[in-house]
This record gives C-alpha cells, structure tokens and sequence, in this order.
C-alpha cells in the first residue's frame, strides 16, 4: 500500500492505474486483518500459561516413551511436553494426506469424546481409553477430581497417573 502511494506521488502517469491501487489496498487490508481473524477462529492453545507449565513439567517429571491422555479440543501437548499423546482434534488435518489415519483419528476422538464432553469423562471411561492405548497420565482441567495420583496441579490442570498392576 505505502509503496503505492509513493509511486503514485513520485510517477503521475501512474494515476491511471487506479485498479492496481484498489487491489493493493483491499490485498493489504486482508494480509493485516488475516491473522486476528485465523487466532479468533483457531485458539493456539501451546502459548497459554497453564497449558505451558503443564507441558513443561511432563517433559520434566516423565519418561519421554509415557503416553498422555490430553483435552482433544486443546492442542500442542506435544509440542512443548515432548511427550505421546492418544489424540487431539487437530490431528485430523492429517487424514486428508493419508486414507487410512482417519478412521484411526475418528476412533480416537469418539473414545475421547471429541470436544468439551471429555471434561466429563468418568474415571472408569478414562481408565478404559488408558489401557486401550497404553497411556500413563490423564491431564483434565483443575476442576475435574478424579480419584488417582496427581502429580501435578496448576491453575488451569491437573495431571494425574494411572496406577498399573
């Protein structure tokens, strides 16, 4: 846009080009409103404090080979934890490059419950998607008690362990 208005200042002939001006203005407006609208619609749930910290004392406190079981409509566990997760919702993206990984990923998300009703998940349910999927760790928001070992609790989760027999 800026460069633009300076050949437009600089070149008079150019005035007659009041298309390419138009275009320039509408492409930068789109290029600077783009990102506020993506981060509206797409949450990056990674940069959050609580997710973070969560994620941190994972990779911190865990064998790098320990599964967790994670909010499927949060993402980025994996990213800073270092660590397996069973599934999230953005994992989907991925079945359209591969055929077979989306029954998988639908399989997942429905055992997970794919959006917010994880949060209500029972325990009986979560131990039950543990051993299907051989997970060590549950983290579910600070609110939800369940009755096994936290290891970890924050503002935002709580991380607990399966005990194993």
């Amino acid at each position: 846009f800026l460069l633009y208005v300076a050949v437009y200042v600089i070149r008079p002939e150019l005035r007659r080009t009041r298309g390419i001006g138009i275009a320039l203005i509408a492409a930068s407006i789109f290029l600077v409103t783009l990102p506020g609208v993506f981060r509206h619609f797409h949450p990056e749930d990674r940069n959050e404090s609580n997710w973070r910290e969560a994620q941190l004392w994972a990779r911190n406190n865990t064998q790098k080979s320990d599964t967790f079981i994670t909010p499927p409509y949060v993402t980025g566990f994996r990213i800073f934890s270092e660590r397996p997760i069973v599934g999230e919702w953005k994992d989907g993206t991925q079945q359209y490059f591969d055929s077979e990984y989306g029954p998988v990923w639908w399989e997942r998300m429905n055992d997970l419950g794919r959006d917010k009703s994880f949060d209500k998940l029972s325990l009986e349910k979560l131990t039950l998607i543990a051993d299907k999927y051989k997970a060590e760790y549950v983290v579910v928001p600070a609110s939800k008690e369940l009755a096994l070992q936290m290891v970890h609790k924050n503002s935002g989760y709580r991380i607990y362990q399966f005990g194993r027999e």
